[in-house]
């Protein structure tokens, strides 16, 4: 399963991203969001009435929710049903120019997704139904958090290596069930990674119980005591807005 998030740019559309799934070779789409851009002033009621095969929910969370999801077909049955003038507007720029990019490229635009993002997307599916692995809660917990406060960690070190904070905080993750839950310090299983350029490495996956111990380390131990270390040499601009990190954790 990859998600990619799809910036806007249709201006008579009350649409700030499109968030778009694959699944195998299909395509999906968040209902709401579709039917927000096509001005449903009810947004549930046409979504019901799509066949059962058009739709299901996220088989995992999407930004920490899950939502009901619509196949291309659903979009066009939804484009023709829609009042608005210039639905099939929308139709097309998603059919013509977003989907045959994403299937061409691995995204949409001119400017290539973070190397963070990007294994994000590419890992989203790989991971075991009833687990989760290291990336996909850092995506929140790291990478969306300090995006949202003006930082994006940058693909490569000053030394050129690459920036993978999700390696320290497995590493550390691992020693620290060890030495304070040695209980859990064999519960995980291993899957695929996947990196940008198409080689995949076995990494950790942890059954989902084990989430509250992950996410108190992550907060109390690696922000706060581990994270200065690891961006210091690295980037250096992120120990700026660390101290605002951990305010907001």
């Amino acid at each position: 399963m990859q998600l990619s998030i799809i910036p806007n740019t249709l201006d008579d559309f009350n649409l700030h991203e499109l968030t778009t799934i694959q699944l195998g070779d299909e395509f999906y789409f968040i209902a709401d969001e579709v039917t927000a851009a096509l001005d449903y002033a009810d947004r549930k009621a046409p979504i019901d009435k799509l066949d059962a095969e058009d739709k299901m929910l996220s088989p995992h969370p999407i930004r920490g929710h899950m939502y009901v999801l619509i196949t291309e077909a659903a979009l066009y049955e939804l484009v023709f049903a829609s009042k608005k003038p210039n639905a099939k507007k929308f139709q097309r720029w998603v059919t013509r120019e977003v989907l045959p990019e994403i299937r061409k490229k691995g995204y949409y635009g001119k400017v290539k997704l973070p190397g963070f993002v990007n294994r994000f997307n590419l890992n989203y599916g790989r991971v075991s139904r009833g687990y989760f692995s290291v990336i996909s809660e850092l995506f929140i917990r790291l990478y969306g958090s300090l995006e949202m406060l003006g930082y994006e960690i940058p693909d490569q070190a000053q030394d050129g290596k690459d920036i993978r904070p999700d390696v320290s905080v497995g590493r550390l993750f691992s020693s620290y069930l060890s030495e304070h839950h040695p209980e859990h310090a064999e519960s995980y299983q291993m899957y695929s990674h996947m990196f940008g350029n198409g080689h995949t490495r076995d990494a950790r996956e942890y059954p989902n119980e084990l989430l509250p111990i992950f996410i108190k380390f992550v907060d109390e131990v690696w922000i706060p005591s581990k994270a200065k270390d690891y961006f210091k040499g690295r980037d250096p601009v992120a120990l700026e807005y660390l101290p605002k990190l951990i305010e907001v954790h």
